[in-house]
Formats: C-alpha cells, sequence, structure tokens
C-alpha cells in the first residue's frame, strides 16, 4: 500500500491565511509561552501546496520564493518530517511545491496554514495513517497557529494554541487585508508586549460571538480586540496608518491580526469591499477576502472540472 501511494502522483491544496477577530494574550507561564483566548477565522487569501511522494528519504522545497531561513528549518519540511517520523515511513520523502502568497510576517498564520496543509496532503496520500488526535499533536509541536490551521472555519482558541473549538457559523463578512511595508517579529511582539504598560481592556468575547452567530458584521467589527495592537502601533507607526486608512475607505471596524504587520478592515457588502480594495491597492499591497469553511482545501484538477 505505501509504494502505491508513492505512485499517485501529486495532490494540490489551497492554504489559506487567518485573521484574528479577537486575541486576548495572557501574561507568559513559567515555561515563558503565552497563553492567548481568541477567534481565529480563515480567509480566502490562500498558498498553493503541492505535494509528490516517494519511496526513498529526503524532503525538498521548491518556491521561487526567498526565505531567509534553511529549508530544513521550513515549517513545510519540519511537518513533512514530523509526518514521516510519527507514521514509522522513514525511509520516505516527498517533494513540496510552494506558491507563496501569504505575506510573512503578517500576522496572517501563512506559514502554519502551510504546515498544515502538508500534514493533510501527506496523511491522505497515505491512506491516513495517522488520526485526527495525532495530527494534532503533531500539529501542536510545529507552532501554536498550526492546529487551528488543521481545521479551519471560525472557531475559539485557547491556551497555548492546542484548544481549539469551532464555532458553528460561517459569517458572511467582507474584508480587505492590507499589508504595510514594515516586517513585525512575532517573538519581539511578544517580548515588548511582557513590558508594555497598557493592555487594551478586556474586549467583548461574549458580544463578539453573538454577533458571528447572528451575521451582523456592523456588530463584529464593533467588537474587534486585539491587545497585541497597542504594542505594535507604538513600534510601527506605519501599521497604525494603516489601520487609519483601512478606516478612512470606509469599513466598519479595522484591526491588526495577529502580531502583524497585516491589518484587516471589515466592509457592510462585496461593493462597498472591492471599492476599499481598489483605494487601498495604490497605497499597499490589498487582498479582497471572504470566510472560508477549512484552512486546507483541495483543489479539483483541471481535467476533472466540468
Amino acid at each position: 500500500m505505501l509504494m502505491a501511494a508513492s505512485q499517485r502522483g501529486s495532490l494540490a491544496v489551497r492554504a489559506n491565511a487567518k485573521v484574528n477577530l479577537f486575541l486576548k494574550v495572557h501574561g507568559p507561564l513559567p515555561d515563558g509561552l503565552h497563553p492567548i483566548e481568541g477567534v481565529f477565522a480563515t480567509v480566502s487569501l490562500a498558498d498553493g501546496i503541492a505535494v509528490d511522494v516517494r519511496p526513498t528519504p529526503g524532503i525538498s522545497l521548491v518556491t521561487e520564493f526567498d526565505f531567509d531561513c534553511p529549508a530544513a528549518e521550513n515549517l513545510c519540511v519540519k511537518a513533512a518530517a514530523a509526518f514521516f517520523e510519527r507514521a514509522g515511513l522513514r525511509g520516505h520523502g516527498c517533494e513540496i511545491r510552494l506558491d507563496k502568497q501569504v505575506p510573512v510576517f503578517s500576522g496572517l498564520g501563512g506559514g502554519s496554514a502551510d504546515a498544515a496543509a502538508v500534514l493533510v496532503l501527506l496523511n491522505r496520500m497515505y491512506d491516513s495513517p495517522l488520526g485526527e488526535s495525532e495530527l494534532s499533536e503533531l500539529a501542536s509541536g510545529l507552532g501554536s497557529d498550526v492546529p487551528f490551521a488543521l481545521r479551519g472555519g471560525v472557531a475559539m482558541v485557547r491556551g497555548t494554541g492546542g484548544e481549539v473549538s469551532p464555532l458553528p457559523c460561517l459569517p458572511r463578512l467582507h474584508l480587505v487585508i492590507v499589508k504595510p511595508a514594515c516586517h513585525v517579529s512575532t517573538a519581539w511582539a511578544y517580548t515588548a508586549f511582557d513590558g508594555f504598560p497598557d493592555k487594551s481592556g478586556e474586549g467583548d468575547l461574549e458580544g463578539l460571538v453573538a454577533a458571528l452567530a447572528r451575521d451582523d458584521a456592523a456588530g463584529v467589527a464593533a467588537r474587534l480586540y486585539n491587545n497585541f495592537e497597542g504594542v505594535v502601533e507604538a513600534r510601527y507607526p506605519a501599521v497604525r496608518l494603516a489601520r487609519e486608512q483601512i478606516l478612512w475607505a470606509g469599513a466598519l471596524g479595522a484591526k491588526l491580526s495577529g502580531s502583524g504587520a497585516a491589518v484587516y478592515g471589515i466592509f457592510s457588502d462585496a461593493s462597498a469591499c472591492r471599492d476599499a480594495a481598489g483605494k487601498l491597492q495604490g497605497r499597499y499591497p490589498a487582498w479582497e477576502c471572504a470566510l472560508r469553511p477549512l484552512s486546507v482545501e483541495f483543489e479539483v484538477p483541471e481535467e476533472s472540472r466540468p
């Protein structure tokens, strides 16, 4: 069966990004990790991932994107290595082809989505040797956003990222995401957060969840929350300016995603969203997005499309 898997050619998926509709970071635990509580939402901005498996060792990454780390440190490669190890396939390997579209250093979880995509692809190509709990355990070991990226949709996320509770809703939100030119290191953001005096209040998590359930875009926009925002904007004024520009373009609300530097806005309808994206594209890379039900979405081969 394993040899047969290696003859199946390649599978391709969309690895969708995420935004944080709510993100409350708490102080560090004794091990230095910061627990969070938040609402994550998958959006239609995506990387493309394809994988070819082979019955010989070695994992290669093929991409036109210039990463500033060795291939072995890329989350895609780490995910593949973790999968082969856990599945008992130490003599097997793969080629990963990555079409990088989600900006890096953005807080959009692109690297985490890519890692989740590799886990899902390999598990599919080898006839699911790992169950959901084993994949989740691997995901937790790869990064705090990877467990959510295995599922996607809209979910409550708690702890250090491993506690993911899907919310039974997929509201018709219309978003524009922009990426200012600055790069924000997640490690820097957590260190700066610990010494930042203003943690931006408590937020209204219960109200946000209720607004999502009733598909109330204005209610969601009014309750967006991220207590990283003050920390990041104090160091990177370009992030604050980007958020102000989205509001100027007509957003009902705008917020930093994760530790940044990407900022997103929620709009009343598709037309307002499209108009805003047109206004903003002259100033920033900008993407018009909708919510998606999954982080990892299989692409239909062209010859199979109607």
